[in-house]
């Protein structure tokens, strides 16, 4: 669990382990770019198929255990949804994107520990 983010970011209760499975198969067949499937389309999907509503932060946290056991290698999250990477250069880019994405958090904690530090100073 991430402090301050309890309520999203607990371990996979039964009902969504259930869901690996299933969200690994189809995410497996989204090969490339053309085929990315987004979070809302992932979750309307799959109300239409079982009738329950999966929360945007638990559809993550389903895919983050299904990328972090290798389930579906090479898958890829962008701003055009989830998709299996055609190509070295795709998933070096996607690397790129977050050892970016890590420095900028970085950024934000170091600030945060200055403002902390200087809590008193202001």
């Amino acid at each position: 669990m991430i402090t301050g983010f309890e309520d999203i970011t607990y371990d996979l209760n039964d009902k969504e382990i259930a869901c690996i499975e299933g969200f690994r198969k189809s995410l497996s067949l989204r090969i490339g770019k053309s085929k990315a499937i987004t979070s809302n389309e992932i979750i309307e999907s799959y109300e239409k198929s079982t009738g329950v509503k999966l929360a945007p932060a638990r559809v993550r946290r389903i895919i983050n255990c299904i990328r972090v056991n290798n389930l579906v290698p090479r898958l890829i999250g962008t701003q055009k949804g989830y998709y299996v990477a055609e190509t070295p250069d795709e998933l070096s880019d996607y690397l790129q994107s977050l050892g970016q994405r890590i420095r900028e958090i970085q950024r934000v904690e170091r600030s945060i520990a200055k403002q902390l530090m200087n809590w008193n100073n202001d």
